[in-house]
Formats: structure tokens, C-alpha cells, sequence
């Protein structure tokens, strides 16, 4: 079963104390530039998930998967905010992360939007969702639940911006739009990321095309 280890924000471009975490646990990353269309830059073990370079806010959403106890966070220049989450599946399962969509608007309705069609995985062993949000305003309640999710920050710089992040795991459907009623709002930007739990394909157990069989 997917589960949330740890979580770190902060209000800059790297991490003053790690999350906590060990070998081969998922760890995703979202980087906010606000105010500006130059992204935040991505340390070199990382894959991109999404990016979004616009003059009201860059957004970098980036993964890698942990090869220790004390792994490196980099830093992510140009960030004014951070959010760094780290998990885990069960043992010899592997979390992949999918991003599906994004989600834009000026309006007082903060919406995740659906899951496509099709692309929810029924044979996985657990599923997933990850929120991720920001907003050009400080005064609204990013806390209230979204779907039936789980809520695991909201921070802002108490000028200009907030972050938001929500997750579900041990979900049966796809995910279906949901959102939340902001005071106001002169910019918002929602993604929605699945985490999928899978068996860990070893080196020693790719089938042999030829013989059909299990190479061990």
C-alpha cells in the first residue's frame, strides 16, 4: 500500500532539513517561481513530471527515486516555495507517479480537474492521487477538503502567493473534478498527479522472448 513517509516546504529554492526517507522510496518535488516565467532549475538526478513557465507563476513538478537515507535535495534556483514528499509502497512494489492534467483559471473555483478517460490502472496494487496546487493571493482557506483527500500543506509568502498539497491513496475509480470556493484569486494553477504501486520487475526476472519463460 502507498504511503506518505514525510513531507518538507519552505518558503525559498532549497530545503533546510530533509524529509525523512530510505532506499527506493518516491520522492516528488514541485517548484514555484511566482511572479515570473523563468522556471526553477531542476538538480541533475531529477525527472521532470510537468513544467509550466507563464508570467504569473513557474512551475516545475519533478521526481526521483531515493538510492539512501540521506539523499540530496538540491537546490532549485529561481524557487520562492518548495514542496518536497516522499513515499512508499509495500515491500518489492515501486511507485510510479503519472501526471494527467492541469488546471487554470481566474475565477473563485479551484479545480482539480478529472482523470482522462482510460488511464486508470485496475490491476495495480494500490492508486493514488496527488494535489498540487498555487494561487496568486494570501487570503484564502486552501485548508477545506477536496474529494476525499487528505490535506498535507498550504503555505504562502503572506504577500503575493499560496501553495497547496492534497493526496488520496487506495483509490478504486479514477479521479472525478473536484475543487475548492476561493474568496478571491487573481491566478490559480491546479495538477493532478496518479502514484501508481506496482510489482519491481528484477533484472532476474525479465521474460525471455524467446522462450517464454522466467530467465532466473
Amino acid at each position: 500500500m502507498i504511503s506518505l513517509v514525510d513531507f518538507k516546504t519552505v518558503l525559498g529554492a532549497t530545503l533546510t532539513t530533509n524529509p525523512t526517507h530510505s532506499v527506493r522510496n518516491l520522492a516528488i518535488v514541485g517548484a514555484y517561481n511566482d511572479a515570473s516565467a523563468t522556471l526553477p532549475t531542476r538538480p541533475a538526478d531529477w525527472i521532470d513530471l510537468y513544467t509550466s513557465s507563464v508570467s504569473t507563476g513557474s512551475l516545475r513538478l519533478s521526481f526521483k527515486y531515493t538510492t539512501s537515507s540521506s539523499d540530496s535535495f538540491g537546490t532549485w534556483t529561481n524557487a520562492d516555495h518548495l514542496f518536497v514528499s516522499i513515499w512508499s509502497g509495500s515491500p518489492g512494489r515501486i511507485i510510479t507517479p503519472i501526471y494527467h492534467s492541469v488546471g487554470t483559471g481566474t475565477s473563485t473555483s479551484m479545480s482539480w480537474n478529472a482523470q482522462p478517460a482510460g488511464t486508470f490502472n485496475s490491476g495495480a496494487d494500490d492508486v493514488g492521487v496527488l494535489l498540487y496546487g498555487t494561487n496568486r493571493n494570501t487570503t484564502n482557506v486552501l485548508s477545506a477538503a477536496v474529494g476525499s483527500t487528505t490535506h498535507i500543506f498550504d503555505q504562502g509568502d503572506g504577500v503575493a502567493f499560496q501553495t497547496v498539497g492534497k493526496y488520496q491513496v487506495g483509490r478504486t475509480v479514477a479521479w472525478a473534478a473536484a475543487g475548492l470556493t476561493l474568496g478571491t484569486s487573481s491566478a490559480w494553477r491546479t495538477v493532478l498527479i496518479t502514484l501508481v504501486e506496482e510489482q519491481l520487475v528484477t533484472a532476474s526476472e525479465i521474460i525471455d522472448p524467446l522462450s517464454h519463460s522466467m530467465i532466473r
